[in-house]
């Protein structure tokens, strides 16, 4: 998990999803865990009601009569106080942005690409491993898939790369990747 939050007021829902998906599409993407407590999927009116509810059928009879009217005092400053942190400063305006988040992709040096084709070509036993920040620049999936083929290698697919080199291709290995990654002395990803 690349980060994750705890949402604990409404008016903080909508800034912190849209950090989670920005963190989750940045650099190589990745998951976010975001924790929305039950109190903030429910309109005010209603955990209003709940919490007043519980607070009066607080015990028997005999209880409530013991109650003195500054605890009752309390227990309302409380339930307004939480209240407020809650629902308070919440938009009731939409909230988006214009433009679509941008994605990032690396670019290779001619430095780092003459030493990869080193690497592979003094290898014995080298192993491609595509994932899914290969396609995620839709214009370059096809010099993606045609690097592969001119490299001739055993590629392994994973993730949203699966297919791009067709349910026949001789390079797509769909088994036993454990095994070949532990054996090879060269992986490319």
């Amino acid at each position: 998990v690349k980060w994750q939050v705890s949402i604990s007021r409404v008016a903080d829902i909508v800034p912190l999803l849209e950090k989670a998906f920005r963190i989750a599409r940045s650099g190589v993407p990745g998951p976010v865990f975001v924790e929305l407590p039950l109190d903030l999927l429910y309109p005010e009116d209603v955990i209003r009601e709940q919490l007043l509810s519980k607070m009066s059928s607080g015990g028997t009879k005999n209880n409530k009569q013991k109650r003195t009217s500054i605890f009752k005092k309390m227990e309302i400053l409380y339930i307004r106080y939480y209240l407020y942190r809650l629902f308070g400063k919440a938009s009731t305006e939409p909230h988006y942005e214009s433009a679509p988040l941008p994605v990032a992709s690396c670019k290779a040096t001619n430095n780092q690409v003459q030493k990869a084709f080193s690497y592979l070509s003094n290898s014995q036993r080298p192993v491609i491993v595509v994932g899914s920040q290969a396609m995620m620049d839709r214009s370059q999936v096809e010099a993606v898939v045609s690097a592969l083929q001119t490299l001739g290698l055993p590629v392994f697919l994973a993730g949203m790369a699966r297919g791009c080199l067709g349910s026949n291709s001789d390079l797509h290995m769909r088994h036993g990747r454990s095994k070949a990654l532990k054996q090879a002395d060269v992986v490319l990803l």
